[in-house]
Protein backbone atom coordinates (compact mmCIF):
# COMPACT_ATOMS: atom_id res chain seq x y z
CA UNK A 1 0.00 0.00 0.00
CA UNK A 2 1.40 3.61 -1.11
CA UNK A 3 1.15 5.70 2.05
CA UNK A 4 1.10 8.76 -0.28
CA UNK A 5 -1.91 7.29 -1.79
CA UNK A 6 -4.68 9.96 -3.26
CA UNK A 7 -1.56 12.65 -2.07
CA UNK A 8 -2.06 15.99 -4.45
CA UNK A 9 0.45 16.35 -7.24
CA UNK A 10 2.55 19.01 -7.00
CA UNK A 11 0.92 21.01 -9.81
CA UNK A 12 -2.36 20.70 -7.56
CA UNK A 13 -0.51 22.30 -5.00
CA UNK A 14 1.81 24.75 -6.01
CA UNK A 15 -1.21 27.64 -6.15
CA UNK A 16 -1.33 27.47 -2.96
CA UNK A 17 2.39 27.68 -0.33
CA UNK A 18 0.21 27.00 2.97
CA UNK A 19 -1.17 23.63 1.15
CA UNK A 20 2.09 22.59 -0.34
CA UNK A 21 3.39 23.29 3.40
CA UNK A 22 1.02 21.05 4.58
CA UNK A 23 1.21 18.18 1.94
CA UNK A 24 5.05 17.80 2.93
CA UNK A 25 4.21 17.92 6.79
CA UNK A 26 2.07 15.42 6.11
CA UNK A 27 4.56 13.46 3.85
CA UNK A 28 7.01 13.78 6.48
CA UNK A 29 5.07 12.48 9.29
CA UNK A 30 3.82 9.54 7.31
CA UNK A 31 7.72 8.54 6.53
CA UNK A 32 8.98 9.42 10.29
CA UNK A 33 5.93 6.84 11.21
CA UNK A 34 6.55 4.03 8.91
CA UNK A 35 9.93 4.43 10.20
CA UNK A 36 9.64 4.31 13.77
CA UNK A 37 7.51 1.59 13.76
CA UNK A 38 9.69 -0.40 11.42
CA UNK A 39 12.45 0.64 13.71
CA UNK A 40 10.64 -0.79 16.80
CA UNK A 41 9.74 -4.13 15.10
CA UNK A 42 13.24 -4.84 13.51
CA UNK A 43 14.74 -8.06 14.61
CA UNK A 44 12.24 -8.87 17.36
CA UNK A 45 10.96 -12.72 16.46
CA UNK A 46 8.66 -12.99 20.37
CA UNK A 47 5.34 -12.54 18.80
CA UNK A 48 3.85 -10.81 21.93
CA UNK A 49 6.45 -8.04 22.22
CA UNK A 50 6.24 -7.60 18.50
CA UNK A 51 2.17 -6.88 19.14
CA UNK A 52 2.53 -4.87 21.73
CA UNK A 53 5.00 -2.95 21.00
CA UNK A 54 3.19 -2.29 17.50
CA UNK A 55 -0.53 -1.42 19.39
CA UNK A 56 1.57 1.29 21.35
CA UNK A 57 3.27 2.85 18.87
CA UNK A 58 0.08 3.00 16.26
CA UNK A 59 -1.90 4.65 19.52
CA UNK A 60 0.59 7.22 19.64
CA UNK A 61 0.80 8.03 16.34
CA UNK A 62 -2.46 8.70 15.92
CA UNK A 63 -3.18 10.02 19.29
CA UNK A 64 -5.10 7.38 20.47
CA UNK A 65 -5.38 5.58 24.35
CA UNK A 66 -7.65 2.77 23.60
CA UNK A 67 -6.53 -0.46 21.19
CA UNK A 68 -7.09 -3.93 20.72
CA UNK A 69 -4.58 -6.20 18.49
CA UNK A 70 -5.67 -9.89 18.42
CA UNK A 71 -4.11 -12.74 16.09
CA UNK A 72 -5.51 -16.11 15.40
CA UNK A 73 -3.43 -19.39 14.26
CA UNK A 74 -5.12 -23.02 14.48
CA UNK A 75 -2.08 -24.42 13.78
CA UNK A 76 0.01 -22.57 16.64
CA UNK A 77 0.57 -24.20 20.25
CA UNK A 78 -1.15 -21.03 21.63
CA UNK A 79 -3.81 -20.29 18.92
CA UNK A 80 -4.98 -16.65 19.96
CA UNK A 81 -2.86 -14.03 21.00
CA UNK A 82 -4.51 -10.67 22.35
CA UNK A 83 -3.29 -7.56 23.48
CA UNK A 84 -5.40 -4.82 24.74
CA UNK A 85 -4.36 -1.02 25.88
CA UNK A 86 -7.39 1.41 27.67
CA UNK A 87 -9.83 -1.32 28.11
CA UNK A 88 -10.86 -3.24 30.96
CA UNK A 89 -9.08 -6.74 31.68
CA UNK A 90 -12.86 -8.10 32.79
CA UNK A 91 -13.43 -7.69 28.51
CA UNK A 92 -10.62 -9.89 27.13
CA UNK A 93 -12.37 -13.18 27.82
CA UNK A 94 -15.25 -12.04 25.43
CA UNK A 95 -13.14 -10.70 23.20
CA UNK A 96 -10.80 -13.12 22.48
CA UNK A 97 -13.64 -15.79 22.18
CA UNK A 98 -15.66 -13.43 19.68
CA UNK A 99 -12.72 -12.27 17.69
CA UNK A 100 -11.50 -16.27 17.28
CA UNK A 101 -14.58 -17.22 16.03
CA UNK A 102 -15.24 -14.12 13.80
CA UNK A 103 -11.32 -14.66 12.08
CA UNK A 104 -11.90 -18.55 11.76
CA UNK A 105 -15.22 -18.55 10.42
CA UNK A 106 -15.55 -14.99 8.55
CA UNK A 107 -12.44 -14.89 6.46
CA UNK A 108 -12.59 -10.93 6.40
CA UNK A 109 -9.15 -11.00 4.49
CA UNK A 110 -7.45 -7.36 4.36
CA UNK A 111 -8.61 -4.01 4.57
CA UNK A 112 -10.39 -1.74 7.07
CA UNK A 113 -13.96 -2.32 7.83
CA UNK A 114 -16.40 0.30 6.82
CA UNK A 115 -18.56 1.73 10.35
CA UNK A 116 -21.47 -0.64 9.42
CA UNK A 117 -19.31 -3.84 9.74
CA UNK A 118 -17.53 -2.79 12.64
CA UNK A 119 -21.10 -2.41 14.43
CA UNK A 120 -21.73 -5.61 13.31
CA UNK A 121 -18.63 -6.89 15.91
CA UNK A 122 -20.23 -7.00 18.97
CA UNK A 123 -17.06 -8.81 20.60
CA UNK A 124 -15.35 -5.14 20.04
CA UNK A 125 -16.29 -2.28 22.67
CA UNK A 126 -18.21 0.44 22.19
CA UNK A 127 -15.22 3.05 22.27
CA UNK A 128 -13.62 1.24 19.11
CA UNK A 129 -13.58 3.34 16.17
CA UNK A 130 -12.09 1.89 13.71
CA UNK A 131 -11.47 -1.27 12.80
CA UNK A 132 -8.87 -3.06 9.90
CA UNK A 133 -8.65 -6.91 9.61
CA UNK A 134 -5.25 -8.67 8.03
CA UNK A 135 -4.39 -11.66 6.86
CA UNK A 136 -0.87 -12.77 7.69
CA UNK A 137 -0.76 -16.36 6.19
CA UNK A 138 -3.53 -19.22 5.54
CA UNK A 139 -5.92 -19.74 8.06
CA UNK A 140 -3.34 -17.36 9.89
CA UNK A 141 -5.13 -13.58 10.36
CA UNK A 142 -5.55 -10.88 12.76
CA UNK A 143 -8.24 -7.91 13.97
CA UNK A 144 -6.78 -4.42 14.81
CA UNK A 145 -8.89 -2.01 16.94
CA UNK A 146 -8.46 1.29 17.48
CA UNK A 147 -10.40 3.89 19.96
CA UNK A 148 -11.75 7.66 18.95
CA UNK A 149 -8.62 9.98 18.47
CA UNK A 150 -8.10 12.17 21.69
CA UNK A 151 -8.78 15.24 19.76
CA UNK A 152 -12.37 13.93 18.43
CA UNK A 153 -11.36 13.71 14.89
CA UNK A 154 -12.84 10.81 12.54
CA UNK A 155 -9.80 8.75 10.66
CA UNK A 156 -9.73 10.63 7.36
CA UNK A 157 -8.57 8.58 4.32
CA UNK A 158 -4.99 9.67 5.23
CA UNK A 159 -5.34 7.61 8.31
CA UNK A 160 -6.66 4.37 6.72
CA UNK A 161 -3.92 4.68 4.04
CA UNK A 162 -1.14 5.19 6.51
CA UNK A 163 -2.83 2.50 9.03
CA UNK A 164 -2.84 0.00 5.68
CA UNK A 165 1.01 0.54 5.46
CA UNK A 166 1.52 0.26 9.15
CA UNK A 167 -0.51 -3.08 8.94
CA UNK A 168 1.44 -4.37 6.24
CA UNK A 169 4.69 -3.78 8.63
CA UNK A 170 3.09 -5.81 11.17
CA UNK A 171 2.23 -8.71 8.60
CA UNK A 172 6.18 -8.98 7.46
CA UNK A 173 7.21 -8.89 11.09
CA UNK A 174 4.68 -11.95 12.27
CA UNK A 175 5.84 -14.08 9.11
CA UNK A 176 9.47 -13.38 10.29
CA UNK A 177 8.58 -14.35 13.78
CA UNK A 178 6.44 -18.00 12.96
CA UNK A 179 9.88 -18.28 10.12
CA UNK A 180 11.91 -18.06 13.06
CA UNK A 181 9.81 -20.30 15.71
CA UNK A 182 9.54 -22.88 13.17
CA UNK A 183 13.68 -23.07 12.86
CA UNK A 184 13.45 -22.80 16.32
CA UNK A 185 11.19 -25.76 16.42
CA UNK A 186 13.11 -27.64 13.90
CA UNK A 187 16.11 -27.31 15.86
CA UNK A 188 14.97 -28.72 19.17
CA UNK A 189 13.24 -31.81 17.14
CA UNK A 190 17.09 -31.93 15.49
CA UNK A 191 18.54 -31.71 19.17
CA UNK A 192 16.42 -34.30 20.39
CA UNK A 193 17.01 -37.22 17.46
CA UNK A 194 20.99 -36.62 18.35
CA UNK A 195 20.72 -37.57 21.68
CA UNK A 196 18.34 -40.45 20.85
CA UNK A 197 21.29 -41.09 18.45
CA UNK A 198 24.25 -40.96 20.66
CA UNK A 199 22.32 -42.96 23.25
CA UNK A 200 22.01 -45.88 21.12
CA UNK A 201 25.50 -45.56 19.52
CA UNK A 202 26.93 -44.98 23.09
CA UNK A 203 24.52 -48.26 23.81
CA UNK A 204 25.74 -50.18 20.70
CA UNK A 205 29.80 -49.05 21.52
CA UNK A 206 29.02 -50.67 24.97
CA UNK A 207 27.28 -54.32 23.46
CA UNK A 208 30.47 -54.54 20.84
CA UNK A 209 33.12 -54.75 23.52
CA UNK A 210 32.18 -58.01 25.49
CA UNK A 211 31.48 -60.04 22.11
CA UNK A 212 34.86 -58.63 20.76
CA UNK A 213 36.87 -59.12 23.44
CA UNK A 214 35.18 -62.79 24.16
CA UNK A 215 35.68 -63.43 20.15
CA UNK A 216 39.65 -62.44 20.63
CA UNK A 217 40.35 -64.64 23.00
CA UNK A 218 38.49 -67.69 22.00
CA UNK A 219 39.87 -67.44 18.88
CA UNK A 220 43.57 -67.35 20.32
CA UNK A 221 42.79 -70.12 22.70
CA UNK A 222 41.34 -72.09 19.63
CA UNK A 223 44.50 -71.14 18.08
CA UNK A 224 46.70 -73.07 20.13
CA UNK A 225 44.29 -76.00 21.24
CA UNK A 226 44.29 -77.06 17.53
CA UNK A 227 48.16 -77.00 17.55
CA UNK A 228 47.74 -80.59 17.81
CA UNK A 229 45.41 -81.21 14.87
CA UNK A 230 46.59 -80.87 11.38
CA UNK A 231 46.28 -76.98 9.87
CA UNK A 232 45.01 -78.20 6.77
CA UNK A 233 41.61 -79.34 8.91
CA UNK A 234 41.11 -75.86 10.92
CA UNK A 235 42.98 -73.09 8.88
CA UNK A 236 40.31 -71.95 7.00
CA UNK A 237 37.67 -71.87 9.34
CA UNK A 238 39.99 -69.76 11.87
CA UNK A 239 40.44 -67.68 9.11
CA UNK A 240 37.08 -67.04 8.45
CA UNK A 241 36.27 -66.33 12.37
CA UNK A 242 39.33 -63.68 12.21
CA UNK A 243 38.25 -61.71 9.41
CA UNK A 244 34.41 -61.33 10.65
CA UNK A 245 36.22 -60.87 13.96
CA UNK A 246 37.73 -58.07 12.23
CA UNK A 247 35.04 -56.26 10.71
CA UNK A 248 33.54 -55.98 14.69
CA UNK A 249 36.44 -54.57 15.75
CA UNK A 250 36.65 -51.87 12.24
CA UNK A 251 33.00 -51.40 13.48
CA UNK A 252 33.22 -50.78 17.20
CA UNK A 253 36.55 -48.28 15.73
CA UNK A 254 34.20 -46.47 13.69
CA UNK A 255 31.40 -46.13 16.35
CA UNK A 256 33.83 -44.32 18.73
CA UNK A 257 34.97 -42.60 15.81
CA UNK A 258 30.99 -41.18 15.56
CA UNK A 259 31.09 -40.40 19.63
CA UNK A 260 34.57 -38.33 19.20
CA UNK A 261 32.67 -36.38 16.50
CA UNK A 262 30.68 -33.15 17.25
CA UNK A 263 26.63 -33.18 16.81
CA UNK A 264 27.09 -31.00 13.94
CA UNK A 265 29.38 -32.57 12.15
CA UNK A 266 27.53 -36.34 12.75
CA UNK A 267 24.99 -34.45 11.45
CA UNK A 268 26.15 -33.26 7.99
CA UNK A 269 28.13 -36.00 7.41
Amino acid sequence: MDPFKGAKTDSQISSSPEAAQAENERRLFHLKTLYDVSRELLGVVEIKIILKNFLLMTLGNFGVVEGILLIYDPYSSEASRLVTIGFQEVDNSSIREGGIDFLANSNPGNKILTDEERRRLKFLPHDVDCVVCFSVDVDYAGVLGLGSKIVGDPYSDEDRDLLETLVNNLIVSLKNARSTAALKNAYEELAVLNRAKDKLIHHLSHELQTPVAVLKTSIALLRRKLKSVPQEQWQRTVERADRHLLRLVDMQIEVEDILKKPVAQNYHT
